[in-house]
């Protein structure tokens, strides 16, 4: 190497000495310089959001006692309409149930029901619908 570096001229030399200063430079710009202008640039951004940010955020603190109210309004609800809803674990014990029910309410108003079908339960959400429906030969 030192042999190579001897045998260039003077010009030879500061040129290579140039050309190694801009390589230096261009490769410090690209992994110093670059970065943290990307880093100031999100930096910045990141102000600009924080505002609306906050008034966002005060917004729903601001909103709290009206969600606190609904979230009581609808246990509330569910609570009134839980004592409506069948208990057992599984759709053919609900069908039970209800066919149980479907004779009580039959019984009481003076008519009487021989036999019921179950029709296959629907999924709605996270209840099942389950019908029932006497026979054809009672509809006619």
């Amino acid at each position: 190497m030192k042999q190579l570096w001897a045998r260039l001229s003077k010009r030879e030399r500061g040129l290579v000495v140039t050309t190694l200063l801009i390589l230096l430079l261009v490769l410090g710009r690209i992994s110093v310089v670059s970065p943290y202008m990307a880093h100031r640039e999100w930096v910045q951004t990141q102000l600009e959001i924080q505002p609306q940010l906050l008034e966002k955020n005060l917004r729903y603190i601001g909103q709290k006692e009206q969600l606190s109210a609904a979230l009581e309004a609808a246990r509330n609800d569910v609570k009134a309409h839980e004592a409506k809803l069948l208990t057992g674990d599984t759709p053919s014990v609900n069908a039970s149930d209800l066919q149980e029910t479907v004779q009580g309410l039959a019984a009481k108003e003076g008519t009487q029901v021989i036999t019921t079908r179950v029709l296959n339960p629907e999924a709605t959400g996270a209840f099942s619908k389950i019908a029932i429906r006497p026979p054809p030969s009672f509809w006619s």
